[in-house]
């Protein structure tokens, strides 16, 4: 199988959005995710994962509080298969 690495960038908004699925005919290993608050202040981000096989889907972050001018870098790594979306 070929692997293409790659950054995908994404604006949040206030409504609940799919920010990544993955396509039907690929698996893909996400290293990391990084949230970046711009803003001058601080701002709040809930992130779920959406597994197709089980048509389940789980909070990874609830309501967590990111400063402003900050980051917030998640580093443990996730496999997600085919419909997989976060």
């Amino acid at each position: 199988m070929t692997t293409k690495n790659r950054t995908i960038p994404y604006t949040l908004t206030a409504l609940q959005a799919d920010a990544y699925t993955t396509p039907p005919q690929y698996e893909a290993g996400v290293s990391s995710i990084l949230f970046a608050n711009a803003d001058n202040v601080a701002r709040t981000v809930d992130l779920n994962l959406y597994v197709a096989a089980t048509a389940a889907t789980s909070v990874l972050l609830g309501s967590v509080s990111i400063p402003a001018f900050s980051i917030l870098q998640i580093t443990d790594g996730l496999w997600l298969a085919r419909g997989d979306k976060l």
